[in-house]
Order: C-alpha cells, then structure tokens, then sequence
C-alpha cells in the first residue's frame, strides 16, 4: 500500500514539474511567471504534504486496526469455576458465616471413664451350696450381673470431631460437622466363673491384696486377657478377660462452631476440645487411674456386700479394712484443644490445595488475571439455634487475598462491598486489577449478619462470567 502511495506522489510531483517548467520558458506568463527557486520552494511544500498525507493515512489505518483487536479481546468472555456449589453439596455449613468472636459451646475435657471396678464379693452364705461358706465374684452373673466394671459417673464427657488436613507437613484441623458428641467408654474386666471356698461364715471381710490391670495391649475397641489375681485364702482367679467399648453418641448441635467466621475477632484464647474423625477409634492416649478413687460406698468401686441367710437380703459393708487398692491402666483417642482461630476449613483447603483458616473468608473461584467478574448471588440468613429463616441484615465483601483475622470494617483491598437485607439474588460486577495471569489468585467472599444470633449461607445462581 505504501508502495502505491509513493508512486502516486511520484507521478504528481513529475507532472507538477513538467507544468512548472513550461511555465518558466513562456513568453507570455505575465503574472503566472515564477522565479526557479520560487519553484523550488513550491515542490518542497507539495512534497511536505504529500507526506504529511500518507503518515495521516497510516496512523488511521494503524489506530483501525487497534481498535479493532481491542475489541475482540473486550469480547472475549470465559466462565470460571464456581467452587461453592460444590463445598455446599458435601457440607451445607461449608458455605456459611457465623459470629466466632465467642468460644463455642458445651465442649469439655472430662475423661471418657471414671469412677472404678466393681468387686463384688459376699460372705456368710454360698450362693450355689445354700451353707455359711463365703465366694468372691469378679463376675457373677447369678446375682444381677454385678461384674468388675469400670462406669462413667456422670455423662458429661462432650467434644467436637475434627477433620484433618496438612499442608508442608503442619496438620491443620476443622470442623467435621456441627454436632457435639457424648463419648462413653466402657472398660469392663470380668472373669464368667465365680470362686466358691469351704471355710466357715466370717465375721469380716477378707484382706485383699492390691489389684492392677492393665488395657494397654487395646489399641482398639476389643478383648485382651489381664492376667489373673490371687486373693490367698480365698482363692485365686486366673484368665480375667479386658474389654474396652468405644460408643460417640450425638449430644446436641452447635452451628456457630461449624460456620465460618463472619465478622470480629475470631476467639483466639478459649481452648475446646475435640477428636480427630479419622482416628475416633484409635486408642493411643495412655491414662492410669489408681488408688483411692476406687473406693467408696455411694459409687462404683469395691463394694464389698454382706448377705444375712436368715433374711436373704444383702447389706452393703460400711467399713471394711480390707478392700484392695486397684490400679488401672488403659487408653483413649487423642483429644484435641484448640482455639477459634486455629480452625481451618477443610472443605475450602482440599478444594483449592491450599490453607484456608475459619476466619479467611470462602474461595468462590480462581482467577485467569485481571478483568471483570460477573455473577448472581444470595444471602440466606438463618437463625443459628432454630435453623429458621429469619430477615436480616448482612454485609458481603469479596477480596483477591484471604481475609486477615481483623474487624471485617478494617480489611484492606476490597474489590467489592454491599450492604443488603434480604435473600433475593443479587447481580454483582467489579474490576479485578491485581490478578495473576497465572491463575494462582483467589477470589474469596465473608459476609457478616448484623445479629450475632443469626447465621448466613452464601449461594451462587449459574454460571461465573469473566471478561478480560
């Protein structure tokens, strides 16, 4: 093109030329007469112009050009992945934000097992032969199944279970789900015959020698053998048989520790205590339990008991000297304590491969660099002890980082932020100016209910548009 541009001027400047120099040679120019160098300075001009004319020309074709690939990279559209709908179908408080500035509830450190065994033992009268002579039952079934058992004396044992991720090997732990557990854990020892002796009915308990079993050789719900225990005159048990039984049990539900946090301070100072969900049934934290705990006449532990022949009835001895101290060692699971903040949402980090704590935010997508996001939202808010929907309402700010551990009103670098107070969909569009083209930027949601009694679930309608 700039070749027939240049021979276009050519062709002018030769035909001006030849016009010019007849011009010069007449002999009737009379004003049309012009000097040579008058001449001169006219080519120059057209030739100035000339070129003034094709850089023009060039510069509007170059800028048409432009435009018009700008336009086809403001046209290109692409749809990104909408991480929420699926952290919401494996866990529906995956995707929700409550007020964690307060600790949460009912969780404790009781021990799964107290109190002690049962060594139930009578004298005075034989059970099976009808006569004076006396019998020791570390089991005896006859007699409404009093066992050698280890009871718990309240149910107050309650903690969380936790679900375990690890990044650059440091474990990292959330909520499994948004229920407290009562655990119970059973640890029996028994021996299914009972021993009977022939001396006469006596006149006070024997004198027993120290007891200890152990359960350690259970690493799991199951039997193990103890060992036996040798009472002297009175006989000796060999073969007592150990079981431990683990049972979780639901207690009640706390949504506010299986949300997310909204707004506020995460709690970072109440320690909670919970167990590991894939390792519930591990026994691996050692306890002993000895001595004078086992003892006493108004709770589990050695109960001796008397029986009167005449009256058939039992009476519980009230000072017997020779009740045995027992020893008892055996295992739990491995109980967590941890803070608020030092949650994580483990939904969220196996999602995107990455650390995401409670309190910094939910990612919604990853994005491809930087250009304008587009999609609908909503905002149900629920009350946390109810589980009803309930009207609110509830700020929402998106962030390209994750969210500090700060008051939700003193993050930095928001991109976007909306007050609202109802759960209709909401359409949002905003610039992204700081995104990797890599696609390693996260975008990340926390919105805040303006009730610290409520809590609100985040969804996303369809599909997430992104326009580079």
């Amino acid at each position: 093109m700039k070749l027939s541009k240049r021979f276009f001027s050519i062709f002018l400047i030769l035909f001006l030329c030849i016009e010019n120099f007849a011009a010069v040679v007449s002999d009737n120019d009379g004003s049309a007469f012009v000097t040579k160098s008058e001449f001169e300075a006219m080519k120059n001009g057209f030739a100035e112009q000339i070129t003034n004319y094709n850089e023009s020309i060039d510069s509007k074709i170059d800028g048409a050009i432009a435009a018009y690939l700008a336009g086809l990279q403001l046209s290109k559209v692409s749809t990104l992945t909408n991480y929420i709908s699926a952290m919401y179908e494996q866990n529906i408080y995956s995707t929700a934000f409550s007020w964690k500035t307060y600790p949460p509830t009912e969780s404790n450190n009781d021990s799964f097992v107290r109190g002690g065994w049962w060594l139930f033992f009578v004298w005075g009268w034989n059970l099976r032969d009808g006569n004076g002579n006396g019998q020791i039952n570390i089991s005896n079934a006859s007699r409404m199944d009093h066992q050698l058992h280890i009871y718990p004396q309240s149910v107050t044992s309650k903690k969380y279970f936790l679900k375990a991720v690890e990044y650059d090997g440091v474990k990292y732990y959330g909520p499994y789900d948004h229920n407290v557990y009562f655990i119970d854990q059973l640890v029996t020892a028994q021996k299914l015959t009972s021993i009977y002796n022939r001396h006469t009915m006596p006149t006070v308990a024997p004198t027993l020698p120290d007891l200890t079993l152990d359960f350690r050789a259970l690493s799991t719900n199951g039997t193990t053998f103890l060992g036996g225990y040798n009472m002297g005159e009175w006989g000796s048990h060999s073969n007592i048989e150990g079981t431990i039984i683990l049972n979780y049990s639901r207690s009640s539900v706390d949504r506010r520790w299986a949300c997310l946090n909204a707004a506020g301070i995460c709690d970072n100072a109440t320690q909670f205590y919970g167990i590991d969900y894939d390792e519930r049934w591990n026994l691996t934290e050692e306890i002993t339990q000895s001595g004078e705990i086992f003892k006493g006449m108004d709770t589990w532990g050695t109960q001796p008991q008397a029986f009167n022949p005449s009256t058939r009835t039992i009476a519980y001895a009230t000072d017997v000297p020779g009740m045995p101290n027992v020893t008892l060692y055996y295992k739990i699971p491995k109980v967590l304590s941890k803070t608020n903040a030092e949650l994580c949402n483990h939904i969220a980090s196996k999602r995107i491969n990455q650390y995401v704590p409670m309190y910094g935010g939910l990612p919604v997508t990853n994005l491809p660099g930087n250009g304008k996001v587009k999609f609908k939202y909503r905002c149900v808010t629920k009350n946390r002890l109810m589980d009803t929907n309930v009207s609110d309402t509830v700020t929402i700010v998106f962030k390209t980082k994750q969210f500090e551990n700060v008051e939700l009103s003193a993050e930095t670098n928001k991109v976007y932020e909306k007050t609202i107070n109802n759960s209709d969909w909401t359409t949002c569009e905003f610039e992204i100016n700081d995104a990797k083209r890599d696609g390693s930027t996260v975008l990340y949601v926390k919105i805040a209910p303006a009730n610290s009694e409520n809590y609100v679930r985040f969804d996303i309608d369809g599909a997430i548009t992104f326009t580079e």
